[in-house]
């Protein structure tokens, strides 16, 4: 987006997945998405390896299980051990000029850590350079709600960039939409998201009574974080004359992964074909599962289908039309 002072992107989701080979198939086989790469701790055990679905758009799979002296600086250790129970574990966002932007948030009041929060990492201030396994410079902070954002800046060695990147799978462009955030305090996040880090809000969504049920807050071109208020809305206008309840999980912190393509019908045939249950919604709300494929258009006036991952997690697939508010430019 020309109007951020940063030109930020999209790096990675972090999944922490129990069954790494079934996670591994998952993505790799089922979906059609590359293996780009793997890091080992100093005794070549495996810490964790980049799925690339998009060009340098990835996940992150980390095998669930405690990782010793991984090498995450030159000289410097880590153990690594997830949360317990946590799935997705960060979201890392890409920018151009990490120095300036950790120097800006740090003169907001924002703590910088070298590494997630809940690892126990020591804050970083003053920001300093520091250059990670990945070659990459990285910081991260947390939002209101406790979420973790990594900030890389790539360089030439970054292993993310190395060709050859993905451009379509199967000939479908795979790209990235958004990830669904569950906020307790909404102004708060708002204020987070659009003054503290300075990205853009684009639009809203509310019930049949005017109560707002969600709002898109876009960091990159048609990339987005999407707030949704942390409690039970009713009557919301989901399809023409169908409505639905909402209530998010308790304890539910990121909601959904949301993936782009530009032929949902093919990769809906497709995941179906291999046994994959398409849903209408996250399926922790209980909606049914749509046999066989049907184009229908939300709200937001785009296709959607949900599918779950082997460790439960919510992506989303969407197809934009002409008319969706997120490729609007106003």
């Amino acid at each position: 987006m020309e109007n951020l002072k940063t030109k930020w992107g999209f790096s990675h989701f972090a999944l922490y997945v129990k069954d790494y080979e079934k996670s591994m198939e998952f993505y790799t086989k089922t979906l059609g998405f590359k293996e780009k790469f793997s890091l080992y701790n100093k005794d070549g055990e495996l810490w964790l390896t980049y799925i690339e679905f998009g060009k340098a758009l990835f996940f992150e799979l980390y095998p669930v299980k405690t990782t010793k002296n991984i090498p995450i600086e030159e000289g410097r250790f880590t153990e690594y051990t997830p949360p317990e129970g946590m799935k997705i574990g960060h979201i890392a966002l890409t920018v151009d000029h990490l120095k300036g932007l950790a120097l800006d948030l740090q003169s907001k009041g924002v703590t910088l850590w070298s590494g997630p929060s809940f690892k126990g990492r020591k804050e970083k201030v003053p920001y300093e350079s520091h250059m990670y396994v990945d070659k990459a410079e990285i910081v991260y902070i947390e939002d209101p709600d406790g979420n973790n954002i990594e900030i890389m800046e790539y360089t030439k060695d970054s292993p993310q960039l190395q060709e050859p990147s993905v451009d379509t799978i199967d000939g479908v462009k795979w790209g990235l939409g958004h990830a669904a955030l569950y906020v307790k305090d909404y102004e708060k996040s708002m204020e987070f998201y659009t003054k503290t880090l300075g990205f853009k809000e684009k639009f809203s969504l509310y019930n049949k009574d005017g109560e707002l049920w969600l709002t898109y807050v876009e960091f990159g071109d048609t990339m987005f974080f999407e707030l949704y208020r942390t409690k039970t809305i009713k009557g919301i206008p989901i399809e023409e004359g169908r409505l639905t309840d909402y209530t998010p999980p308790e304890g539910m912190k990121i909601g959904h992964m949301c993936l782009t393509v530009d032929n949902l019908k093919k990769v809906a045939l497709d995941l179906q074909s291999k046994g994959v249950t398409l849903w209408s919604g996250p399926s922790f709300r209980g909606r049914k599962e749509k046999v066989p494929y049907e184009s229908h258009l939300y709200m937001d006036k785009a296709e959607i289908v949900y599918i779950e991952d082997p460790d439960g997690n919510n992506i989303e697939i969407m197809e934009y039309t002409k008319d969706s508010p997120q490729v609007q430019k106003n």
